[in-house]
């Protein structure tokens, strides 16, 4: 998550507010790809989820999904 937080200066994008729900490497093709679940007040918020696909250099080739950026307003 450090590794991804450093290539993504997103103040929302936190440890706390993320974690890594799974991650494998595709040996055919070399790209990694770690996908991420949005938490607020250690509970998961459901159904989002972002995935970040970086290639054999390390190199963000692409990302998918969504995330809430203002969790706390969506309570009110």
């Amino acid at each position: 998550l450090n590794e991804i937080q450093q290539k993504i200066k997103d103040p929302l994008f936190s440890k706390e507010s993320f974690q890594i729900s799974s991650q494998y490497l595709d040996k055919h093709t070399g790209i990694q790809h770690i996908y991420l679940s949005q938490y607020l007040n250690s509970i998961q918020i459901i159904p989002v989820d972002l995935a970040f696909h970086f290639d054999k250099n390390g190199l963000l080739v692409y990302s998918t999904g969504t995330f809430i950026s203002n969790p706390e307003a969506s309570l009110l």
